[in-house]
């Protein structure tokens, strides 16, 4: 069996560094840190096993003081996390990301749970599903 490198970019430009992220394979949680301004690479193995996976991301520890919004409503500031440059084996799947994965949250416990594309950015308290098989290759084929 091979394995298959998993690696990303999460960056923070704020400067605030209370936002903590999770991120899983199936049941297996590989990162769990607050994420400081600037940028982190993370990186995880996995062995190809001829499954269904799911990978999530888990924004945790928002809070309504985060964003700074003035008396109209309109938002002038706001603490999210992006992730990009996303490969596995080094082949980018930015785009099948935004195709494939799925951003569920409730604004912060403002509004309804919802479901949307994810378009790279983190800003409310949720999870980023991505959902593939092994063996990758194959399943980037069908997927392309």
């Amino acid at each position: 069996m091979e394995n298959i490198a998993i690696s990303f970019t999460v960056t923070n430009k704020s400067q605030c560094s209370d936002l903590a992220l999770e991120c899983w394979l199936d049941n297996d949680m590989f990162y769990d840190s607050v994420v400081q301004p600037g940028s982190i690479d993370i990186k995880y193995n996995f062995i190809e096993d001829e499954q269904q996976h799911t990978l999530k991301f888990v924004l945790k520890n928002k809070t309504a003081e985060h964003t700074k919004i003035d008396e109209s409503g309109n938002i002038l500031s706001d603490v999210v996390l992006e992730l990009h440059d996303m490969n596995f084996d080094q082949i980018s799947l930015d785009k099948i990301l935004t195709e494939h994965a799925v951003y569920q949250h409730d604004f912060n416990g403002t509004k309804e749970q919802t479901q949307s594309k994810f378009y790279g950015t983190m800003g409310c308290n949720g999870a980023v599903t991505f959902e593939f098989a092994s063996p990758f290759y194959m399943w980037l084929l069908e997927n392309m």
